[in-house]
């Protein structure tokens, strides 16, 4: 009996080390990092549960992902998706750069707002443009065989212009997410969508190790004495609208070793505040972040000049600004599904001239996320 009790536990063992170490979904489809998002691999098909971040109670959206050509019996809940998907239209370029990566490219009907597409990558694919993601050409649509509408949920809104026509649509709540894991997971449903499934789960699992021991190793070297405090963005119109302790920039300055002056806020979205108050939240601030869209790069005297009480900010004064021009810099379309590359760009911020001895620094990429942020002039 103990013999058998003994390799019972040693059962138990492996099973959980199989669940738990690798990328699978846990019960019931749950996974590692994601907070809206449930995976579960049934006998013929895969269900895909989306919970709606506005109301936690509730489900989103249900997908019953059927390999094509094939009719299983799927609940009457679940939206009925053939898979592999041929002809997507993703809302968001961040999904087109995503499919890209995931060697996917054939499967990409185009785009939305190519105008304002900064990748090199996506430039390069020449994707046709479907026009704007907020009210896409559905006839266009029709007409290029798009079969499934890849669109980013807002509070209560669908896309019942593209659902009116007869197109699928997937709801890619995957920018909700507060961690920068959490919301690169969700390459696993995308890829499942497009029949890269078994590449995404590998892609994942590459990035979760490298931030992972990219945080180790920060945490290792980061002198707990001095872990920067850092504050973020600017006032716009009068009011700056800093993101909460819980939000996904919160996550990701704690991961890369600084301290980030919101964090005693509990919300994980965005907080207004006036100038006023802000100089007096960061006095001790020791960098600032700006992450900004414009045709110039944002310099000490534009940042002067857009309101007086920027330039009594210490980090000002002490010429410790960075900034990121969203414009030139692919920082929406890259990192989301990078989280090893956003990590690493804040790392350099925060501990600049100090990289080149870590081990990331030889990581694929190294060189693109230390030029994602730069010193103000």
């Amino acid at each position: 009996m103990k013999w058998r009790g003994g390799a019972l536990l040693v059962l138990i063992g492996c099973l959980w080390l199989c669940v738990s170490c690798g990328a699978g979904p846990l019960d019931g489809g749950r996974l590692r990092y994601a907070r809206w998002l449930r995976i579960e691999t049934c006998a013929d098909y895969d269900r895909v549960t989306v919970l709606d971040p506005w109301d936690t109670a509730s489900v989103r959206a249900e997908y019953a992902l059927v390999r094509r050509g094939t009719s299983p019996h799927v609940p009457n809940t679940c939206t009925v998706i053939e898979v592999p998907c041929r002809r997507v239209l993703p809302q968001s370029t961040v999904h087109a750069a995503l499919l890209l990566r995931l060697g996917a490219a054939d499967r990409l009907a185009g785009i939305c707002d190519a105008r304002f597409v900064v990748s090199p990558r996506l430039r390069r694919a020449q994707l046709i443009d479907f026009g704007s993601g907020a009210a896409p050409d559905v006839e266009r649509m029709k007409a290029a065989g798009v079969d499934a509408w890849w669109y980013a949920p807002f509070d209560g809104e669908r896309p019942s212009a593209v659902e009116q026509v007869g197109i699928p649509t997937v709801c890619c709540a995957d920018y909700m997410e507060i961690t920068p894991l959490g919301r690169a997971e969700w390459m696993r449903f995308y890829g499942r969508l497009v029949g890269r499934g078994a590449m995404a789960d590998s892609l994942f699992e590459e990035e979760e190790r490298a931030y992972r021991a990219m945080c180790e190793r920060q945490t290792t070297a980061n002198d707990s004495a001095h872990r920067p405090r850092v504050m973020v963005d600017r006032a716009e119109h009068g009011t700056w609208y800093v993101p909460g302790g819980r939000s996904y920039v919160a996550r990701v300055i704690a991961d890369a070793g600084g301290r980030y002056v919101g964090a005693d806020n509990a919300q994980a979205g965005s907080v207004p505040m006036e100038p006023e108050r802000m100089l007096k939240r960061c006095e001790d601030a020791d960098l600032w972040v700006v992450k900004y869209g414009a045709p110039q790069e944002l310099t000490y005297a534009a940042l002067r000049q857009e309101h007086p009480l920027n330039a009594q900010f210490r980090p000002f004064r002490e010429h410790r600004v960075w900034g990121c021009n969203t414009l030139r810099r692919a920082y929406y379309e890259e990192t989301p599904f990078a989280p090893s590359l956003l990590l690493r760009a804040w790392q350099h911020v925060l501990h600049a001239g100090k990289n080149e001895e870590n081990p990331a620094s030889t990581m694929p990429g190294a060189a693109w996320a230390d030029s994602l942020f730069t010193p103000l002039r």
